[in-house]
């Protein structure tokens, strides 16, 4: 486990989140709005950020929180039931706007609960101030008592101008899944499925793709070198790289009591089929 107040980061594997390594995008937006200042919107209300709360819990909407996030802040913009990119300038500027009082109503949120620290990001780049929030199923902001490593944002070392390494306080939502008692994850993405959070507060990471599942637990890196392994076998080649999501919360508790129970580890391969 990392402490909040560190500013260190350990490796991750090959296959990072879209929601959690965004550095890219970011320098990207940056650039555009320093080109089109007159894209910039107003000071825009929250009241549409309490709508977004409000529609994130309806079962409508189905899938992968975040893009079930995105899809209602396309559907703001005028683009029903869409992930597309914006048509017009009127439906960019609906969709900024959108995506403004979301991020407004996030930093005012990590604010009041004291979520922001300092944050060091090499010699290259300046320190930024940065939060970790977590978002429920439904929609709703909560403070995260504990940040696994496995979440946090790597400095950005590809940008050489540190003007566009970053657009002002950063805060990062952590798409919390409904779990059992001891258990705090994330999970996420197809080919390969994969979670990640806490197991009795040990890191853990979990992965399914190909014919088998895994589950991590522990140590200074739970990809590399945890503690405690376990894999299972799924079914022929491709299928477990298209689990549902009932199906990893499953096998991520079975393998969370099997390591409660004290389960000798497995040998991890060195290389991952």
């Amino acid at each position: 486990m990392m402490n909040m107040q560190s500013g260190m980061s350990t490796g991750k594997d090959a296959t990072k989140r879209k929601h959690r390594v965004q550095g890219s995008k970011l320098a990207c937006s940056a650039a555009v709005l320093s080109i089109f200042p007159f894209l910039i919107p107003g000071s825009v209300s929250n009241a549409a950020n309490d709508d977004l709360d409000a529609e994130m819990s309806s079962p409508e909407k189905p899938g992968d929180l975040k893009d079930r996030e995105e899809s209602i802040l396309a559907e703001k913009a005028g683009m029903p039931g869409s992930l597309r990119m914006p048509k017009s300038e009127e439906e960019f500027l609906k969709m900024v706007e959108a995506r403004k009082a979301v991020r407004d109503a996030d930093v005012a949120f990590a604010r009041s609960i004291g979520a922001f620290v300092t944050e060091d990001r090499g010699e290259e780049f300046p320190p930024w101030e940065i939060a970790y929030i977590g978002i429920t199923e439904s929609g709703k902001r909560v403070r995260l008592d504990r940040i696994c490593s496995l979440w946090r944002i790597e400095p950005v070392i590809e940008l050489r101008d540190a003007r566009y390494a970053v657009l002002g306080p950063k805060v990062v939502r952590i798409y919390m899944r409904d779990a059992p008692p001891g258990i705090i994850m994330t999970l996420y993405g197809q080919i390969p499925v994969q979670a990640d959070g806490f197991i009795d507060e040990r890191e853990f990471y979990f992965r399914s793709r190909g014919t088998h599942w895994s589950m991590s637990i522990g140590g200074e890196n739970p990809i590399r070198q945890p503690d405690w392994y376990y894999e299972a076998y799924y079914g022929e080649w491709p299928s477990a790289g298209y689990i549902t999501e009932a199906e990893a919360k499953n096998f991520i508790e079975e393998a969370a009591d099997l390591f409660r129970k004290g389960k000798p580890s497995m040998q991890k391969p060195e290389i991952k089929k």
